[in-house]
């Protein structure tokens, strides 16, 4: 009796260690959470106002709506959108190894680095530079808090 509890123990224990020391552990959750559609709402920036065509009307709406799309086979759809206006960008993304970071990837310019500071079923928190769709404009580093839709 007690050498069968003891060797259940110590498989137990040995399975438990194992899976705590996996590497791949953070990274395939994080993979696996991220895919889907994320949404934020921020203050609207005036930076859509000059996108717009030079005789549009002004906007009147006072926030923005930027959403991430992480597709399963690592594409990525990003996109801003403030009244009529719509700002889109396709690019690719994967995590860091640690799965620490997502890396963003869009054609002509450099990989944008997000810090995964929380992320778990329908929230998520990343701290990076946010940058305007399309534009080689960015804002400070800050947390962005997102709701998966």
């Amino acid at each position: 009796m007690k050498t069968s509890t003891f060797l259940i123990l110590s498989l137990l224990l040995a399975l438990l260690a194992q899976a705590h020391a996996s590497p791949e552990a953070p990274h395939s959750i994080h993979q696996i959470w991220l895919q889907g559609r994320w949404q934020m709402t921020l203050p609207a920036m005036d930076v859509l106002q000059t996108a717009r065509a030079e005789n549009a009307a002004p906007e009147t709406n006072e926030i923005a709506v930027l959403e991430y799309h992480f597709l399963p086979d690592g594409a990525l759809k990003h996109s801003i959108e403030q009244g009529s206006t719509r700002l889109e960008e396709t690019g690719r993304w994967e995590l860091s190894t640690d799965g620490q970071y997502l890396l963003m990837y869009f054609q002509g310019k450099p990989a944008e680095k997000a810090l995964i500071r929380y992320i778990e079923a329908d929230e998520m928190v990343l701290e990076y530079a946010l940058r305007i769709p399309g534009s080689q404009f960015y804002f400070e580093s800050r947390q962005l808090f997102f709701s998966k839709v």
